[in-house]
């Protein structure tokens, strides 16, 4: 009988929220798609593994002794990954591949410092940075599509874990964002900027709409300014940064990423915007034993000390401070 390990995965996500939605939702694909693998499981062991209700499903007596046997299934498959992983160790290097997820707003600068770090330290460890939206990084997490994911979170927990998803994030190292206009543009020049024209809108960059970190500012005005924000989303850390270069906007930006501007590089932070320390945490599923690989890199990027840590990224916050707005 030939059961896709995929197949049983999302068996197992369907059984354990009753619900297909939320499942297509968490696992990354369309309702269509886990509508047939579950299709697929039954048309292959002939019978019904869940009674469709009306406001979900519920495995059947058939889905019950199913479900036993595919939490043994995946067990067993998940162990021979681990044991197999560990077995690669040689002279204390770690041996195989690994997709890492990562939001823009870490991409630029702490992944590759991170990913250097890996190869330095394992040199016959891959390890493939592939850069996804905060939307979609959990849900590649989720279904497998990539093995970790360093996201930021909005606070310091150290370890969280989601009912729904199964999936456990470890908080690994803080990341402080501050805030940065333009100062060569005639909207961002001078001390002082204000909103373009005679409306109440500002124009607010952001590497990815759905990060804390890139919430803060839209947050600040609509709450103590009562001012709107018009968001455009970049795509990256460095595009942001040369867009608020240009006068397009201002934009929260992690503090490593000014940290080797100078005082006339054409961009300043506003003293009297808000300045945010958040967390770099790396999640991944949820499993008895986690991944050697996947423990390495987190132990990495632990000791990875950024340049905020250090005192050196306060970048132009010690260097030229400017008002933003009529207070």
């Amino acid at each position: 009988m030939d059961l896709a390990t995929y197949q049983l995965k999302t068996f197992r996500h369907v059984a354990g929220t009753h619900s297909l939605t939320r499942s297509a939702r968490n696992l990354g694909y369309s309702q269509s798609t886990v509508t047939a693998h579950i299709r697929s499981l039954e048309t292959k062991l002939g019978v019904e593994l869940f009674e469709r209700l009306p406001h979900g499903v519920e495995l059947t007596s058939a889905g019950r002794a199913f479900q036993g046997y595919v939490d043994r299934i995946l067990a067993i498959v998940d162990e021979m990954a681990e044991e197999m992983s560990g077995m690669s160790r040689a002279d204390g290097n770690v041996l195989g591949r690994m997709q890492l997820g990562t939001v823009s707003v870490l991409a630029d600068y702490h992944v590759g410092a991170l990913v250097r770090m890996g190869l330095q330290r394992h040199p016959r460890l891959q390890i493939s940075p592939r850069t996804l939206s905060s939307a979609e990084l959990r849900s590649a997490v989720a279904s497998g599509d990539v093995d970790a994911g360093l996201v930021v979170l909005p606070n310091a927990d150290e370890v969280t874990r989601s009912k729904d998803t199964g999936i456990v994030s470890a908080r690994l190292l803080p990341i402080r964002f501050v805030p940065v206009v333009g100062t060569r543009n005639s909207q961002h020049a001078g001390t002082e900027v204000k909103p373009a024209g005679s409306s109440r809108t500002l124009r607010i960059l952001v590497a990815d709409r759905n990060c804390p970190s890139q919430r803060i500012l839209p947050d600040f005005f609509r709450a103590s300014r009562d001012i709107d924000c018009e968001i455009i989303e970049t795509g990256s850390v460095e595009s942001t940064r040369e867009a608020v270069r240009s006068g397009l906007g201002i934009a929260m930006l992690p503090a490593v990423a000014l940290a080797r501007e100078t005082p006339d590089s054409g961009l300043a932070t506003p003293a009297n915007l808000p300045r945010s320390d958040l967390a770099v945490a790396m999640i991944q599923v949820r499993r008895d034993r986690p991944s050697p690989a996947v423990g390495s890199l987190a132990d990495l990027a632990r000791q990875l000390v950024t340049y905020e840590q250090k005192g050196a990224s306060v970048g132009l916050q010690a260097r030229r401070r400017v008002p933003y707005l009529p207070r």
